[in-house]
């Protein structure tokens, strides 16, 4: 399978570019510590990354059977955000062969982008961090608009500010957030396996993509 006439690449973030389990883990243990709330299993919190780090931390109250306090909740989301922001590249790191993949991409004319449910406070101190802010020409974030993803508003407004058309551009994720958004916007997807969803969350996609240097034998010629 290969995707035909493709000029720009829209990235999802955590579980495709950036491996942040661990960082986004540790900020929500201990934010349940800090508020006396039982621990959750990794497992049990992680699928919630999709739609964003509050959805990991109401998994954990509700886990904890405590899912209705809800200002107990937003006032330890706030404090997990503060926490997080200070400590969000403390393990975090490029996935194997992204940057790679992101000079190949570049050098042969393809925009790209990043449209991720992670705030844009926390999204660009990371890209500027891990140092591959420059090969983007639009990154967009869970509020940069009034909806996020799978909502077709942001992966459509990120698409406009690369000046592309949904037929020719490519989501690559590695949800099933990922997958409904690109599917909302006609726009053709893939799936990296390597992310944070169940393999029967992805098997929808045009294409899996086991090591990110894949992807490109499926846009270049």
């Amino acid at each position: 399978m290969k995707f035909e006439n493709i000029e720009a690449v829209v990235f999802d973030l955590d579980g495709t570019l950036i491996d942040s389990a661990p960082d986004l883990l540790d900020g929500i243990q201990a934010t349940l510590e800090k508020f006396n709330v039982s621990a959750a299993a990794p497992d049990d919190i992680l699928p919630g990354i999709a739609i964003g780090s509050d959805n990991m931390l109401m998994s954990a109250f509700e886990i904890a059977g405590i899912g209705d306090q809800k200002e107990l909740f937003d006032e330890a989301f706030d404090w997990f955000l503060n926490y997080y922001a200070k400590n969000s590249l403390v393990k975090t790191r490029l996935f194997p062969g992204v940057r790679e993949t992101l000079d190949a991409l570049q050098e042969n004319g393809i925009t790209m982008a990043v449209c991720t449910n992670k705030r844009m406070s926390l999204t660009l101190p990371i890209i500027e961090g891990l140092g591959i802010g420059g090969y983007f020409g639009a990154v967009t974030g869970r509020d940069s608009y009034a909806e996020r993803k799978p909502h077709p508003l942001p992966l459509l407004e990120t698409l406009k500010k690369l000046d592309v058309t949904p037929e020719s551009a490519v989501m690559i994720g590695d949800t099933i957030t990922d997958l409904k958004v690109a599917q909302a916007c006609n726009v053709a997807s893939a799936c990296v396996t390597f992310g944070y969803a169940s393999p029967g969350d992805i098997e929808e996609a045009y294409a899996l993509i086991h090591d990110m240097p894949e992807l490109l034998s499926l846009i270049l010629d």
